[in-house]
C-alpha cells in the first residue's frame, strides 16, 4: 500500500469520478467545494487521498480553518455537512484516518472534525450526534409523491397557492434575490450570513448543477432557497422566508416546488438539510415523510480537552444573539461574513 497523500493545490484527475462512484460520495466531496471555499474564505485544503495500484483507493477533504476567537481546526468538509472518509475496504480508511490524525498534530491544531453519515469506529475519537439531516424518498410521478403527503403537507400547499405564492427556478441571476431574503432570515435568527461572494462562487463552480427557486407574492419576492444536485439527489442547504409572509406558507410552496423539480430531473432522494435534534425545524421536515438520519460529527481532540460548541444555540452567545438581532441590516451583512469565516 503506497502512502497517503496530502494535496493543497490541484486534486488527482479521477478525484471526482472517484467520489461520483462512491456509496459514501456527496457533492461536498467534490473538487468543487475545494475551489469553492477557497475562493470564498482563502483556507487552506489539506485533501488526502490514498492510490492502490495508481487507483484511488480512499480520501478525505479536510480544511484548515484558523480563527482568533476559536483556535486553529482541521474540518471535512469545512462549511458543509458530511465528509464522510471514502474508502474502498477498512484497511483504506485506516490508514486515511491515521495520516489525518498525524497531520493534526503536526499541525498543532485544537481538534480536527470529521462530519459524518456513518460513525467511524475508532476509541480515539469524541462524537456529537445532536444534528440530523433529513432524506425524502422520491417518487418518478409528480402526481404519486402529491398522494403520498400528508393532507397537513398538501392543505399548506393550497393555501400558499390561494394567498398566491408562486415559485420559479432560475440560476447565477437569481443570487441578489437570494440573498435579499437570506440577509433578512439570519438577522431575524440573530445568525450571522456568509458573504454574496460564497453563493455567487457556489453557483458558478456548481453550474447547473446548482438552482435557485424563489418564490414571490405579485410582485413582491418573500422567499428564496438554494438546491444542488448530485448524481440521482438533491440538497437544500439553504431556505429563506420573510417573516411578514409566514402566514402565507411560502416555505411550503419553496418545498413543494423544489420536489416536483427534483423529480422533473429524475431525483431518487431530496435531502431537506440538517436541523438540530428536537428543534421546530427538524418536526417541519418529518412531516413531509422525510426520514430523519442522525449525523455523526467526530472530533480527535490534539490541543482541546474538551468538545468545542461553535453551534448558535451554545448559551454562551445567547447574549451576542439577541444585540444581533437588533442590528441594523447594513451592518449584519458587513459584519456578518468576516465572523461565518472563522466558523466553518
Amino acid at each position: 500500500m503506497t502512502d497517503v497523500h496530502i494535496h493543497h493545490g490541484e486534486l488527482p484527475s479521477d478525484w471526482d469520478e472517484f467520489v461520483a462512484n462512491h456509496p459514501k460520495g456527496s457533492w461536498y466531496h467534490l473538487s468543487h467545494w475545494k475551489e469553492l471555499i477557497e475562493d470564498s474564505f482563502g483556507h487552506k485544503s489539506y485533501y488526502l487521498s490514498l492510490r492502490r495500484d495508481d487507483k484511488l483507493a480512499g480520501i478525505l477533504p479536510m480544511i484548515l480553518v484558523e480563527s482568533v476567537f476559536f483556535g486553529r481546526f482541521l474540518v471535512s468538509p469545512a462549511y458543509g455537512r458530511y465528509g464522510d472518509i471514502c474508502a474502498v475496504d477498512p484497511a483504506a480508511e485506516v490508514a486515511i484516518l491515521s495520516r489525518a490524525k498525524s497531520l493534526a498534530r503536526e499541525l498543532r491544531v485544537h481538534y480536527m472534525e470529521v462530519r459524518n453519515v456513518e460513525p467511524i469506529d475508532d476509541s480515539e475519537l469524541v462524537s456529537k450526534t445532536s444534528k440530523q439531516t433529513f432524506w425524502l424518498d422520491l417518487e418518478d410521478d409528480e402526481e404519486k409523491m402529491w398522494k403520498l403527503f400528508r393532507s397537513e403537507i398538501r392543505n399548506r400547499a393550497r393555501k400558499a397557492e390561494a394567498a398566491g405564492c408562486v415559485t420559479s427556478i432560475g440560476g447565477a441571476d437569481c443570487v441578489d434575490d437570494f440573498y435579499y431574503v437570506f440577509c433578512r432570515h439570519m438577522r431575524e435568527l440573530g445568525t450571522p450570513v456568509y458573504s454574496k461572494r460564497f453563493f455567487e462562487n457556489l453557483m458558478k463552480v456548481y453550474g447547473n448543477e446548482a438552482r435557485i427557486i424563489t418564490t414571490y407574492i405579485g410582485k413582491k419576492l418573500v422567499g428564496a432557497g438554494i438546491l444542488v444536485f448530485y448524481n440521482d439527489s438533491v440538497s437544500v442547504p439553504w431556505i429563506s422566508s420573510l417573516e411578514s409572509a409566514f402566514k402565507a406558507y411560502p416555505n411550503n410552496a419553496m418545498y413543494m416546488g423544489a420536489i416536483r423539480y427534483a423529480i422533473q430531473r429524475k431525483c431518487k432522494r431530496f435531502d431537506f438539510g440538517t436541523s438540530n435534534e428536537g428543534s421546530g425545524n427538524a418536526e417541519f421536515k418529518l412531516r413531509w415523510g422525510a426520514r430523519m438520519v442522525k449525523l455523526h460529527w467526530q472530533f480527535y481532540l490534539v490541543r482541546k480537552k474538551e468538545l468545542p460548541d461553535l453551534s448558535p444555540h451554545n448559551d454562551k452567545f445567547s447574549l451576542a444573539i439577541r444585540a444581533w438581532k437588533r442590528l441594523p441590516l447594513w451592518m449584519t451583512t458587513t459584519l456578518g461574513p468576516r465572523i461565518t469565516r472563522m466558523i466553518p
